[in-house]
């Protein structure tokens, strides 16, 4: 309907960006999702589940930038059209609940994020096994969202949690291990416990 030749090289083009931005080349990746979102938008239309996607992954490079500000508006985009086009308890609503707390978490609104990122860990355990690197890096950023809401013995079991499920099941994913052993010296020296902190120290 679309043209399948034409959406299989602007999908190719959104894994080559999905690769820039893990290498860090953050601008690159900004400039091909942006590319991205323009052709699916031309290809398929607003209202597909490839452009919500195309908005999600745009985000999330803004996010990673540190340029939450513009990542909302496009995350808020993409929650209302996954809510739109797919069932409630579909497992890919967790991208954009996520990405949207992790915004508002990088915005110091901690509040706003909590119910976001418990909805997105509610899907995903409905969903994924309970050792999924995916529901470890979520009860990082709810762990974290906790943390800063002085909700600490709540914040302490999801970021223990998910340390012990990367550090045992996923070492290689160093970046959400680094995050998640931060977001724990942060807790404890949050919570007073200086000699907790200093065993998540790199």
């Amino acid at each position: 309907m679309y043209g399948e030749e034409n959406v299989a090289v602007v999908a190719s083009s959104g894994n080559l960006a999905g690769i820039l931005k893990e290498k860090g080349q953050l601008t690159e990746a900004e400039e091909l999702y942006r590319w991205n979102m323009a052709a699916l938008r031309t290809l398929v239309g607003e209202s597909h589940p490839y452009y919500a996607a195309s908005l999600n992954s745009l985000a999330g490079t803004l996010l990673a930038q540190g340029k939450p500000d513009a990542a909302e508006p496009l995350y808020r985009q993409a929650l209302r059209l996954h809510r739109e086009l797919l069932p409630a308890q579909h497992m890919n609503l967790s991208y954009p609940l996520h990405g949207l707390g992790k915004t508002f978490l990088a915005q110091h609104h901690a509040p706003v994020a909590e119910p976001l990122l418990r909805e997105a860990h509610a899907l995903l355990q409905a969903n994924l096994s309970p050792d999924h690197w995916r529901l470890a890096e979520v009860r990082t950023s709810l762990g974290r969202c906790l943390a800063l809401q002085n909700k600490f013995p709540d914040a302490e079991a999801h970021l223990l949690h998910s340390h012990r499920t990367l550090l045992e099941k996923y070492a290689s994913r160093t970046n959400s291990l680094r995050a998640v052993s931060q977001a724990l010296v942060d807790l404890y020296e949050r919570w007073d416990k200086p000699e907790k902190a200093e065993r998540y120290r790199e």
